[in-house]
Parts: C-alpha cells; sequence; structure tokens
C-alpha cells in the first residue's frame, strides 16, 4: 500500500502499488482518476520515480520516493501540480518552508533551555525558573550569544510569517466551519506572540536586556494584564482569555496521546525503533505542554476574577508554582523534562515535519 499526499492540500491517497491509473482518496468513496488530473492544460505535471537502485524515470504525474516501513520500501508517492505561471509561488513557498523549519527549531532551543534551567533547579545543581524572555537573554549571556540571538530572532520571525501564512493564505486548506476559523484565528494568534518574542530577542542582541531578568520578567504578564484591565470590558475579556488558554491547554493534553504524529512528522523515513521512540517523546512533551498552557491560563482567569494583574503569570510562573507544592520538585522535574522534550520535539519538526505551502 503506497500513500499519496497531494502537494498543496490537506489530503491523503492510499493505492496498492501498480494499479491501473486511479488512486482511491482515503474517507472517500469515489476514486480519482489520474487521467483526469493531467487533462488540466494550466498545469504542467512531472514524474520522478526513484527506486532501490537510484535509477529515475521521467513521466506525466507521480512523484514516487521510497522510504522505510515494515512493509517495504517504497511508501510514499507524493503527486506535484506544478503551474507554468506561477515560478515565483513556488519560489516564495520555497523560502517560507525554509523559515519555517528556522522557527521550529529557534522554538525548539528555547523550550530546551527552559525546561533544563527548571531541572537543573528541581535537581537542587542551579537553575532557574524562567520563559521564553529569560531562555533569549542566558542565549545572550553565552560565548557568541549575539549572533547566536540574531539567528534565533531570524527563527522566531520566520515561525511567524509561516503561522500567518497557515492563517491567511490556508495551505492546508481548513473549511469555513468554526472548527477551521478557530485554528486559522489561532495561527495569526501564535504569529503575533512569535513577532513579538523576535523583537525582543533583536532588543537583547542590541543591548537592550530590559524585560529579560527574571524580576522583570514576573512583572512583565502583571503590567500587561493590568493594561488590559483598563479596557472597557477588561476584566471580561481577560477572563475570556484565559478560559481559552484553558481550553486550548487541555486540548493539547488531549491531542498528546490521541493525535497522529506521523501525519506532522515523516516518520517513515526513520527506522521503526527511532519512530516509536521520537512519538513517545513528543507526546510527552506536547503533554507537558499543555500543563504549563492550563496553568497559565489558570493565572488569567485568577486576576479576572480577582480584580488584580499581579495574579497573571507565564510559563515562569507556572513552574515557581509548581516548585511550592508538596512534592514540588518531582513536580517540576517532570513538567520541566517534558519541556525539554517539547523542544526536541520541535526540533524534529525543523527537520521532519510535512511542511505543503499552495
Amino acid at each position: 500500500m503506497a500513500c499519496l499526499a497531494l502537494a498543496g492540500k490537506a489530503e491523503h491517497l492510499c493505492t496498492p502499488l501498480g494499479a491501473e491509473n486511479r488512486l482511491t482518496p482515503v474517507g472517500r468513496a469515489d476514486p480519482v482518476a489520474l487521467s483526469a488530473m493531467s487533462d488540466a492544460p494550466e498545469l504542467e505535471s512531472r514524474l520522478c520515480r526513484t527506486d532501490d537502485s537510484g535509477s529515475k524515470s521521467a513521466g506525466p504525474i507521480l512523484a514516487l520516493s521510497p522510504l522505510e516501513t515494515t512493509g517495504g520500501n517504497v511508501a510514499e508517492i507524493r503527486v506535484e501540480y506544478i503551474s507554468a505561471k506561477k515560478g515565483e509561488a513556488a519560489g516564495a513557498a520555497s523560502w517560507i518552508e525554509t523559515l519555517a523549519r528556522i522557527g521550529y527549531a529557534s522554538r525548539g532551543v528555547l523550550y530546551i533551555i527552559i525546561g533544563a534551567l527548571a531541572l537543573a533547579l528541581a535537581m537542587g545543581s542551579g537553575g532557574a525558573t524562567t520563559g521564553s524572555r529569560g531562555a533569549l537573554q542566558t542565549i545572550a549571556d553565552q560565548p557568541l550569544g549575539t549572533a547566536a540571538l540574531i539567528v534565533i530572532a531570524l527563527g522566531l520571525a520566520g515561525y511567524a510569517v509561516w503561522r500567518l501564512t497557515e492563517a491567511f493564505a490556508n495551505p492546508q486548506h481548513l473549511g469555513g466551519d468554526p472548527k477551521g476559523i478557530v485554528r486559522r484565528i489561532g495561527y495569526a494568534v501564535r504569529a503575533v506572540i512569535y513577532g513579538a518574542l523576535a523583537v525582543v530577542a533583536v532588543r537583547i542582541a542590541m543591548g537592550d536586556s530590559s524585560g529579560s531578568s527574571s524580576g522583570e520578567t514576573s512583572a512583565q504578564p502583571a503590567e500587561l494584564t493590568a493594561r488590559l484591565m483598563e479596557l472597557p470590558f477588561g476584566r471580561w475579556l481577560l477572563g475570556l482569555a484565559g478560559a481559552i488558554v484553558i481550553a486550548y491547554g487541555v486540548h493539547r493534553i488531549i491531542q498528546a496521546w490521541r493525535a497522529d504524529i506521523g501525519k506532522q512528522i515523516r516518520v517513515a523515513e526513520m527506522s521503526r525503533d527511532t519512530s516509536r521512540s521520537i512519538i513517545h517523546v513528543s507526546r510527552f512533551g506536547i503533554g507537558a505542554r499543555g500543563v504549563v498552557l492550563v496553568m497559565i491560563g489558570w493565572f488569567l482567569v485568577l486576576a479576572a476574577v480577582q480584580y488584580d494583574p499581579t495574579e497573571a503569570g507565564g510559563v515562569a510562573e507556572a513552574l515557581n508554582t509548581l516548585a511550592r507544592q508538596s512534592h514540588g520538585p518531582w513536580l517540576l522535574g517532570i513538567v520541566a523534562l517534558g519541556l525539554v522534550a517539547f523542544g526536541v520535539h520541535s526540533l524534529l519538526q525543523a527537520r521532519y515535519r510535512r511542511i505543503d505551502i499552495a
């Protein structure tokens, strides 16, 4: 059985190898005729097949690439439609994909630093509880830290561009139903967050460390919360924001155990044992980040209910709260290790994530 991924479409087809020019989409009853696809006059179609011997052949529709699976070597067929009139769009898609991958890598580095510092604190080996800004300052304090920060800033900006592309260009072809709209709004929100973080990285690289030390990092959520509460219906907006963050965190915890990681990461390119280990690490990391998001949302709700902006907090405050509980070092250590795992998951996405941009 070979899987077919339509480039630019969130759609997968499967067919036995050697089928006679007909592919049956998963989740659909009607087969798709390849001849009908090739009749589109405005499209150029190309085939490049690579077998075990490395030989290639040209043809009209498909691009086949052998991947290691439990059942054989050839596991994935990718259909590429290349418009002769869209060369510039293809070029734009290429650099957006590059930026997205750098962005995933930058996000991974930040989460690994946040998790490693918290894990060291839980183990009594120094360390600290910090958030993204503190992680950026940690990078800046290292040798060649300024150069590293510039790369990180580029990656975070690239991640923001990628999320904006998902929100507005809709390469996943999300529908106009409430679920699709909410997902696209979520992409836009993440673009704003990581775009702002890229600006912070640039400012720190230029020598402005405001907001990056632990004390100022703690004050920042309270300051932003106070500004929001000054707006008309600000208290209600804050409570609503907290509820949304809690819901998203719960969703991520559920998805950590239910999501098909193989849909996002090309695990078929890895050995069977490696892919299993990576899936476990990814699930653990996604779940741990979901726990932190639930706590951040709860802080926002408390700030709204008690009309006290100092109740708001970010990742650092969530980790501090865990540390203050009974069995705090164990709780902090588990979540910190999970954040490191999420960082590893992000690095894997930088290398193996399926990114198809229409």
